[in-house]
């Protein structure tokens, strides 16, 4: 199997410490703007596509809408699948192969988690995986970064955590948006990164209407305002055709 980096760092405890922040309170806020902006009826299914440990999907679960969680990362899931309950699931999955067909209302795609592989063809094949697993009109949610945004405001940031000292950097590398992160833990020093293909706007639009999705609106932030270039977020709702 070629080397993929995702593999490997979200696996890692560094990735779950480091990330610690992103917390249940930003997920609630966030899922109850996306809630308020979709209107889901009662007995809405959702699918979280690539849902790390699955603080969306829990808040989803909670607000008593019946959800599964897939993600490529065994450890994620197994941390997942704690919280299991009748409204709510967990499985391992690569998005890039075939999963239900038709069998729910929403599908989710949120935090950056897309833009991971190597080829265009392979973004193709996840999109049209999740807009096969969704009813006829089903709604897709793409959360990515703003190609433009990350352009003008790359930065070092030092995060000291307990006795972990993290060094991250994110910077437009060719046709990647790359981001680095050096972890020193006590004489170690580990070095990972996190790498997606630098869609813009334009192109993340082109490829889900690709998919088969009509594009209802994009919007530029976790609060759902209409996008602008100067927003951090492109987050594109999109329906079935």
């Amino acid at each position: 199997m070629k080397d993929e980096w995702f593999r490997t760092w979200f696996d890692t405890d560094y990735y779950h410490i480091l990330y610690n922040h992103r917390d249940d309170k930003e997920a609630r806020e966030f899922i109850d703007a996306l809630l308020s902006f979709l209107k889901p009826v009662n007995g809405s299914t959702f699918l979280d596509v690539a849902c790390g440990r699955g603080r969306h999907s829990l808040q989803l679960s909670e607000r008593g809408y019946p959800t599964v969680g897939i993600d490529l990362s065994a450890n994620s899931i197994s941390f997942a699948k704690q919280q299991e309950c009748d409204r709510l699931r967990y499985n391992v999955r690569d998005i890039r192969e075939p999963f239900e067909c038709g069998t729910f209302h929403f599908a989710l795609n949120l935090f950056t988690s897309f833009g991971y592989f190597d080829s265009i063809a392979e973004h193709l094949t996840a999109l049209r995986n999740i807009h096969s697993a969704l009813e006829p009109n089903g709604i897709f949610v793409l959360d990515f970064l703003n190609r433009n945004f990350v352009s003008q405001n790359s930065d070092v940031k030092k995060i000291p955590l307990g006795n972990l000292h993290f060094t991250t950097s994110k910077e437009i590398v060719g046709a990647h948006i790359t981001k680095k992160i050096t972890v020193q833990d006590g004489d170690i020093k580990e070095t990972y990164r996190e790498q997606v293909l630098a869609f813009s706007h334009d192109e993340l639009i082109d490829l889900i209407s690709q998919a088969g999705f009509n594009i209802l609106s994009v919007h530029g932030n976790y609060q759902m305002e209409t996008f602008e270039q100067s927003h951090p977020r492109v987050i594109i709702i999109a329906q079935k055709k």
